[in-house]
């Protein structure tokens, strides 16, 4: 559905909802090649910005979060707890101490595995639902130093430009930039993700 309003948006001209369905499209489906390919268009129109990359376990660490999403690392965890349950099985059950051991480890293994899926799924999951990600929604918008709307501009930012949400203060909202630079932004002026 997000994927479909992303590209109704985008044929309309909406260009900040387009992003804004598509980054949706995207948190439930991440391994999408389609959506990543649209969104990689549409960032292409917005405001052009030197990009801060992020160490290099930090994307190893979001492509492993993000090779099942939420829902898949509930389905990992699932499945290695029932693995786990005939390991457990298999060391109260059976006569061999060999197997017993096998059993007893290959539990133990499982547990932590399970334990690992499970804390990346409950992590994907906050991820998806409290968003610190937004998009600016107005054509134009001043980024400002202070929260005030007669503080300095520090920029002028563009319709479909992703901002990540650092702090609140009334009707303002503190954002930090691709660039790494930080400001003040109305709430009314963007979207969560």
């Amino acid at each position: 559905m997000y994927y479909n309003l992303g590209y109704s948006y985008y044929k309309q001209g909406a260009l900040g909802k387009a992003i804004l369905n598509f980054e949706r499209s995207k948190r439930l489906k991440p391994s999408d090649a389609d959506v990543a390919a649209n969104l990689e268009q549409l960032y292409s129109l917005t405001d052009k910005m030197q990009v801060v990359e992020p160490v290099i376990f930090e994307t190893w660490w979001q492509n492993l979060k993000n090779a099942f999403g939420s829902d898949g690392w509930a389905v990992v965890f699932i499945i290695v707890f029932v693995l786990m349950l005939c390991g457990v099985s298999a060391f109260l059950f059976l006569d061999s101490v060999a197997a017993r051991k096998a059993g007893f480890f290959s539990a133990i293994a499982l547990l932590v595995v399970g334990a690992f899926a499970l804390s990346v799924s409950l992590q994907k999951r906050s991820e998806m639902l409290n968003s610190s990600e937004a998009i600016i929604m107005s054509s134009s918008v001043n980024l400002l130093t202070s929260p005030d709307k007669n503080g300095s501009q520090m920029a002028v930012l563009h319709e479909g430009t992703p901002v990540s949400i650092v702090d609140e203060l009334g009707e303002w909202v503190e954002v930090k930039l691709r660039d790494g630079n930080i400001g003040w932004l109305k709430l009314a002026e963007i979207e969560r993700i």
